[in-house]
C-alpha cells in the first residue's frame, strides 16, 4: 500500500466524527484485529493510524517524517492537538499492541500503545540523512516488553526521544534501546513502569557526539514519577 495516508480499524467511526474530523473510535462487540503483513507506505509527513481490540504488525510499515501509531484497545481516540504527538486516548484492559516487523519514520514519530505492548522486531525514528533523531513511544496500561534482539532507535545527529512506559505493570527492556547523537549530544531515553528492569541482553545508548544524553529508569505510579 502507497498513500498519502492511512488509518485502519475495526472499531466504529460514526458518520458525525467522521465528518468533523475527529478519529473516536468506539467499542463493537467481537471486534477483530488489524494485522499489517505487507508493505505499508507514505509520502514524507504521512501518517499511518492502526486500530483496533489487537493490533500487530508483522509487515514494513514506512512514514517518512511522518506519523506511525498501533493503538490496541476497545475505546481509542486519536486527537491531533497542538503538540506534534497525536494524544492517544483508550480503554484498555486486555488489548495488545504488537511489533515482529519493522515500523520506520526517519526523522518523524512512532507510539505503540495498549494494555500490553510488545516489540520483537524494529521501531526506529531516526533522523532522515542529516537532523536529529525523532519520537518514540511505546507505553502500556499493563506490562511492556522489548523481547531479546529487538531494536528501539531514536538516533540522529543528535539524540531524539524514547519513551518506555508500562503504567500498571512490568517494562522490561531485554533489548537494544538507542537515543544517539553522531554530531550533537546524546538524546532522552525514560523507561518507566510499577516494576522497571534490563535483561540479559538490554542495552541502553545515549550517547552523543558532543555529550551524552539522558537515561531514566524509575518507577512510575499512574503516570507520576
Amino acid at each position: 500500500i502507497d498513500v498519502a495516508g492511512m488509518v485502519a480499524s475495526s472499531l466504529n467511526l460514526s458518520d458525525q466524527d467522521f465528518l468533523s474530523n475527529r478519529l473516536r473510535f468506539t467499542e463493537v462487540p467481537g471486534a477483530g484485529a488489524v494485522v499489517n503483513n505487507g508493505i505499508i507506505e507514505t509520502a514524507a509527513g504521512g501518517r499511518v493510524y492502526l486500530v483496533a481490540p489487537t493490533v500487530e504488525n508483522d509487515g514494513l510499515i514506512q512514514s517518512p517524517k511522518g506519523e506511525i501509531v498501533l493503538a490496541a484497545g476497545k475505546e481509542v481516540e486519536l486527537v491531533d492537538g497542538a503538540a506534534p504527538f497525536v494524544t492517544v486516548k483508550l480503554t484498555a484492559d486486555a488489548g495488545t499492541a504488537l511489533n515482529v516487523g519493522n515500523l520506520v519514520a526517519a526523522g518523524g514519530r512512532i507510539g505503540m500503545y495498549g494494555a500490553l505492548v510488545r516489540n520483537s522486531g524494529t521501531v526506529e525514528a531516526g533522523g532522515a540523512m542529516v537532523g536529529p533523531g525523532g519520537e518514540i513511544r511505546l507505553v502500556a496500561t499493563k506490562d511492556l516488553t522489548l523481547d531479546a534482539g529487538s531494536l528501539v532507535a531514536a538516533n540522529g545527529t543528535s539524540g531524539g526521544r524514547v519513551l518506555l512506559q508500562a503504567e500498571g505493570g512490568t517494562n522490561l527492556v531485554g533489548g537494544t534501546v538507542e537515543a544517539k547523537g553522531n554530531a550533537g549530544r546524546g538524546g532522552e531515553v525514560s523507561a518507566l513502569g510499577v516494576r522497571v528492569g534490563v535483561g540479559g541482553h538490554g542495552v541502553i545508548h545515549a550517547s552523543g557526539g558532543t555529550g551524552g544524553g539522558t537515561v531514566l529508569l524509575a518507577r512510575d505510579y499512574q503516570g507520576k514519577n
